[in-house]
């Protein structure tokens, strides 16, 4: 990844060093540094490819879904406990949690014409593997036996009509 200063913070980068053969990013201060990281990464595949794989993983390690909720969770529980010590939440009653994070998306019942769009236009790794391998049928397929592990969500229209929340 090439990124601003400001853009490598945002998402968590922490002191980059351009030439560290860990690096995941390169920082460019100005219009000059970002033409220079360009220019790096384009002469040097295996630096580029060093980079792309370092970067994919940092996102995976540090922007997962699940994770994220967790993180969030805390801090609106820190929140409530601040609030309340601080009488700030008079309304607050003790050791309240909110429910934020507890929705489950519903579970489809089979093969589904909307599923099978919404899937394979949100993962295209699925829908290549479909068109070029012989492992799976369906975007459903993959769902059942790799997709629900991975977090991936297969939604029907007609999941929610029972759904009571």
């Amino acid at each position: 990844m090439i990124l601003s200063e400001f853009s490598a913070s945002g998402f968590g980068f922490r002191s980059v060093d351009n030439h560290k053969p860990d690096s995941a990013v390169c920082v460019g201060d100005n219009a000059e540094g970002m033409k220079n990281c360009i220019i790096e990464l384009y002469k040097n595949e295996g630096k580029w490819t060093s980079y792309q794989r370092n970067a994919i993983e940092f996102l995976k390690r540090t922007h997962d879904r699940n994770l994220i909720s967790k993180q969030l969770s805390s801090i609106i529980d820190m929140g409530m406990t601040v609030a309340r010590e601080n009488r700030l939440g008079e309304d607050l009653p003790d050791k309240k949690k909110h429910n934020m994070f507890n929705y489950k998306f519903p579970v489809p019942g089979g093969f589904c014409p909307e599923g099978e769009t919404i899937y394979l236009g949100t993962y295209k790794d699925v829908k290549w593997s479909i068109e070029n391998e012989d492992k799976f049928s369906t975007a459903y397929e993959h769902w059942q036996y790799a997709g629900k592990k991975e977090n991936r969500l297969y939604l029907c229209f007609d999941i929610y009509k029972n759904d009571k929340k």
